[in-house]
């Protein structure tokens, strides 16, 4: 079967060894294999969700070792009766549908931010969408709008992982204006904060 991708569509890769990949447009999602040449479209939403989606989505695409599943999360913001909604969906590749699961605390950096680590993805908040002024990373608040949103994708389940010190590093720049991504390294996830004159790294230690 052959799918058409729109050009605007985004390339998500498990690892250089993997021989499956994710697709996706503002709309579709697609599994392709290269070497076989196979593609597959997602199912556009589940039968449950009748509210109008709005804003795009946030995608992130894994294999679990563990139990041997691909699995694909979605993660968008919908409007019903007036209200607006964070969503999630999880698609395991053979199931043929998507499961309905809780939305994120907050609402996601849906443009480059999703990261998997081990079995479990992670968000950056939409704050972080656009640069923030130092003074405004001088006032963040521990608080659910300002963590790491973390998604167990074993479990399917939704928590929060706190911000790393990046107050002090704001203190310490001599940019307006700094930068935030997540990403990973060494098999950790990584948090950086950049500026115009300096870079900063954090990695997450897990507890042993």
């Amino acid at each position: 079967m052959s799918v058409a991708v729109q050009q605007e569509a985004r390339l998500l890769l498990l690892s250089p060894a993997s021989t499956v990949v994710c697709m996706y447009g503002s709309d579709d999602i697609y599994i392709r294999n290269p070497a076989t040449r196979e593609e597959i479209a997602l199912p556009r939403k589940s039968s449950g969700f009748r509210s109008t989606v709005h804003g795009g989505h946030a995608v992130a695409f894994a294999y679990l070792p563990s139990v041997g599943e691909y699995k694909v999360l979605r993660v968008f913001l919908s409007f019903c009766s007036s209200h607006q909604h964070f969503r999630s969906e999880v698609f395991t590749l053979g199931s043929g549908r998507w499961r309905q699961k809780e939305g994120p605390p907050f609402w996601v950096h849906d443009e480059n931010s999703a990261v998997v680590v081990g079995e479990a993805v992670h968000f950056l908040p939409s704050i972080f969408t656009m640069g923030l002024p130092v003074s405004a990373v001088a006032d963040l608040q521990d608080d659910d709008n300002e963590a790491i949103a973390r998604f167990d994708l074993k479990e399917e389940e939704w928590s929060n992982l706190p911000l790393p010190g990046i107050r002090h590093f704001s203190q310490d720049s001599h940019d307006d204006v700094l930068g935030f991504r997540l990403t990973r390294l060494g098999g950790s996830l990584c948090m950086e904060c950049s500026g115009p004159s300096r870079v900063d790294l954090w990695l997450l230690e897990e507890e042993a």
